[in-house]
């Protein structure tokens, strides 16, 4: 995850500071006073509205340190919707109030917002419906369970029914854990929640589409590949296997290869997660596996995209097991999905 804060007076400068420990395990950027010598804050050179819009492309969190008028105004030209928005929140210089003002729940604006409210001894301001009358957020939940959100349009129908008391359908072609909640219902309904990996079904006459994530890529390849050769060859693969994009949750390799250009430029291009392993953890998954001296004796681990994606989807059925190309090698597995209350 990366982040970017903009701050505006020395004050906030020394906030920002805070915040970037309070978000310390992920890649961190700021931009912000230039004049606060003791931090190393970018001077802005550029706009904030430009340098805002630099943010939404390559960041998954933005704060600001100021008024809630500039942040509104310098983010304003660039939303998109709510499942492409980064997180944005805004926090008063002197620490008091922490506001998640966009994507809350799909983004994590309201958790994030939370976590350094708690740490920073402040309050976080919570502003959406569901979270206010502690009512089941259907995007929080269909993240928290690794689930594709089809028609997100649809969210607003099922928050609304909830709220209002009122029941809503439920459908899932996979298996199901624990008690239904109360407002759900097995029974006829005119708004519901289908989960599914098929494209035929109308169960509710306005209807919610769940895919579950379950796929995995395992990744294995030369330093320095060309991003594009890795991205045709991961797409292609997908495509002859009939597996959409969005239906894949990780990309995996080895530890060694966390900070590949093209892997990461896959990861961020498509919202895959990047998981990593060690080549012990690689050598220790036990399977039928592509093994090669030359890989082993490189890297430490006789196949790294087979066994990575292997851990990575819990050991999950192998779909495609290794395939190469262009001194890139990738395998395919489906994690077993279960629908869990």
């Amino acid at each position: 995850m990366k982040a970017t804060l903009f701050c505006f007076t020395a004050k906030a400068a020394k906030l920002c500071q805070k915040i970037q420990s309070i978000l310390r395990n992920g890649d961190y950027v700021t931009a912000g006073y230039s004049k606060y010598e003791d931090n190393h804050l970018l001077p802005m050179n550029e706009s904030i509205s430009k340098l805002s819009e630099i943010a939404f492309k390559d960041s998954q969190v933005i704060v600001f340190v100021g008024a809630a008028g500039i942040a509104v105004r310098a983010i304003a030209p660039h939303l998109k919707s709510k499942d492409k928005d980064p997180a944005v929140i805004v926090i008063d210089e002197c620490g008091e109030n922490v506001i998640p003002i966009l994507s809350g729940h799909l983004g994590g604006a309201n958790r994030i917002a939370q976590n350094i409210a708690e740490a920073l001894g402040s309050r976080a301001v919570i502003t959406t419906a569901t979270d206010l009358h502690d009512s089941f957020a259907v995007d929080v939940w269909a993240t928290d369970h690794e689930l594709y959100i089809e028609n997100i349009e649809n969210i607003k129908y099922i928050s609304a029914a909830i709220l209002n008391g009122e029941k809503i359908g439920f459908t899932c072609d996979y298996p199901v854990d624990g008690e239904l909640p109360d407002f759900f219902t097995n029974e006829k309904a005119e708004i519901g929640i289908c989960i599914t990996n098929t494209v035929d079904k109308t169960p509710f006459f306005k209807t919610l589409y769940l895919r579950p994530k379950s796929f995995y890529i395992g990744i294995g390849c030369r330093k320095n590949i060309d991003e594009s050769v890795l991205e045709n060859f991961v797409i292609e693969t997908l495509d002859h296997l009939h597996i959409p994009a969005f239906l894949v949750s990780s990309v995996a390799t080895i530890d060694i290869k966390k900070k590949e250009k093209a892997i990461i430029t896959l990861c961020e291009k498509y919202d895959f997660q990047l998981m990593v392993y060690t080549s012990q953890e690689l050598n220790r998954v036990t399977g039928d596996f592509t093994t090669s001296a030359f890989v082993k004796d490189v890297v430490g681990a006789d196949n790294v995209c087979e066994r990575a994606a292997v851990l990575a989807s819990q050991f999950g059925d192998v779909i495609l097991k290794k395939t190469t190309m262009s001194k890139t090698a990738i395998a395919v597995t489906e994690k077993t999905w279960r629908c869990k209350f």
